[in-house]
């Protein structure tokens, strides 16, 4: 069967405090998401003789909310266009077992105060509810996963990337170092610990954001390899682990082991793997890698492969427009709050998709025409670690090399032939605007500021990314293993853009033939 692609955030956390943003966060959540499993804290935070605290048990406060959250789910749960789910990180005891969210199929279920895991699992079974591990990676008995406790029927994928970085393994990309009080990952709760006890489950990318922002680029998203949009084909898809990871970018990946789609446990004994990977990445793909039994398998870089193959007539590119930067968010003196309105147009061509690439609410994007894309965007200068601009990629068929890219950036039409989109980014910084903010808050002028350095490093910028063509960013390739190891193989794919941002598939299970 053929599935459809669709895309969540399973962890955006709505915290005590955040019930009056509740019309914006799920409109916001709306216009970038398919699918939307709440993930409501119920939790807060207070001081006590001037060390910081979390509360740990029930408090008939979260119950109130969590009827707020029910009419808000319902409210904007609609079959085919937009699908809530309730859902909130579970108040157990996540120190000795690791942290679960739990999601349910309908909005008609109670928060649990059970502490055991077991005795939770217990419950979930008699309702439709799954509980989903995330920052696995941390230490074992200090909040990472236990994975001495599991039910795969229960928990049928894990969080494998999230604002905290990667949970995949020990020496693997994106180390857990961005939350650095839980800092840093160890051995016993990662991914390739569980996949090594024999335990089966998928992967998916989840932000873990307490700003009331689902979908934020660059902190995690799952896709759902799903039917259709409908509450029960999503779930189908959560209970047979047909989901996957990433980073941020809208990595759509198609995956297979002897014709089985990820997520498979194939029982049927195989005397060898025929692997199948297809990828459709937003910007460059680095480098395919097949993960055998934790180990990689196979590595095909295509940086160096695809060069030759750009068409020289009709091409097909995708070009990431990005906006931000500017004052540190500490210096609210300098203005660090920056909109941006303006569009891009195709002439000589048309526009095929548009990937919003948003880090925080109010951002709104429109596709007028086949040829022209507009946005009114806000962008919210920077923090260390942390991108707060936002940016759009747009798919384009220009007719020919020589077709025209029109850009409206701060009332600045900035035309570029398709072959220029393809050959170097071009960045635009206002160091004018820089100058006046300087000035008009801090009193300087120019002459008293000794280091021009300075007016570039707290100017806003945008810029238009070098385009990357379509052999560039789609590839299809086969791989075989005949060297299966006695019992069970898990096998998962690793997917990396040139521009750091990754995809992980669900793995899935081959048994070699003993006969």
């Amino acid at each position: 069967m053929t599935y459809n692609i669709y895309w969540g955030d399973m962890h955006c956390n709505i915290r005590t405090h955040q019930m009056d943003m509740l019309d914006d966060i799920y409109d916001g959540v709306s216009k970038i998401l398919d699918f939307f499993p709440v993930a409501y804290y119920p939790f807060y935070r207070f001081d006590h003789k001037g060390f910081n605290m979390e509360t740990q048990d029930h408090e008939q406060m979260f119950d109130d909310q969590w009827e707020m959250i029910r009419e808000y789910s319902k409210k904007y749960d609609k079959d085919g266009e937009f699908v809530t789910f309730m859902g909130y990180e579970w108040h157990g005891a996540r120190t000795f077992y690791g942290d679960h969210n739990v999601f349910f199929y309908d909005h008609e279920q109670d928060l649990d105060p059970v502490k055991s895991l077991p005795k939770l699992y217990e419950n979930l079974h008699k309702v439709k509810g799954i509980a989903i591990p995330h920052h696995t990676a941390y230490q074992v008995g200090q909040r990472g996963k236990n994975w001495k406790y599991f039910d795969e029927k229960i928990s049928p994928f894990s969080e494998i990337f999230s604002n905290h970085g990667s949970s995949e393994g020990i020496n693997t990309p994106f180390p857990l170092y961005m939350n650095y009080a839980m800092a840093p990952r160890t051995s016993g709760g990662t991914v390739q610990d569980g996949l090594e006890r024999g335990h089966h489950f998928g992967v998916i990318g989840s932000g873990d954001s307490h700003d009331g922002f689902g979908g934020v680029w660059g902190s995690g998203l799952m896709a759902a390899c799903s039917k259709d949009l409908t509450r029960e084909s999503l779930w189908d898809a959560f209970l047979n682990r047909r989901v996957y990871a990433v980073t941020g970018d809208r990595i759509k990946l198609d995956y297979k082991v002897n014709g089985a789609f990820m997520g498979s446990v194939v029982d049927e004994p195989a005397e060898s793997s025929q692997i199948e990977v297809a990828v459709e990445a937003s910007d460059e793909i680095d480098r395919i890698e097949i993960i055998k039994n934790n180990r990689v398998l196979h590595t095909l870089c295509h940086q160096g492969q695809w060069e030759d193959k750009v068409p020289k007539t009709k091409v097909r590119f995708k070009q990431k427009i990005a906006f931000g930067w500017g004052p540190s968010l500490s210096n609210e003196y300098m203005e660090p709050v920056k909109r941006w309105i303006g569009d891009v147009e195709i002439y000589g061509g048309k526009i095929l998709s548009v990937e919003p690439c948003f880090t925080t609410l109010g951002q709104d994007y429109n596709l007028e025409s086949d040829t022209k894309c507009s946005w009114d965007l806000i962008s919210s200068g920077f923090m260390r670690h942390k991108f707060r601009g936002q940016a759009l990629i747009v798919e384009f068929e220009a007719d020919s090399m020589d077709s025209i890219v029109k850009y409206n950036i701060e009332n600045e039409l900035i035309e570029r032939e398709v072959r220029e989109c393809l050959k170097e980014s071009l960045l635009k910084a206002y160091i004018d605007e820089s100058k006046d903010n300087v000035e008009k808050h801090l009193g300087l002028t120019n002459d008293e500021v000794i280091n021009h350095d300075m007016y570039f490093h707290t100017a806003f910028k945008a810029i238009i990314h070098r385009a990357a063509p379509e052999p560039a960013y789609k590839l299809e390739c086969k791989f075989e293993d005949v060297n299966l190891q006695e019992g069970e193989n898990h096998y998962y794919v690793r997917v990396s853009q040139t521009n750091g941002q990754m995809a992980w598939s669900s793995p899935v299970w081959i048994t070699k033939n003993t006969k």
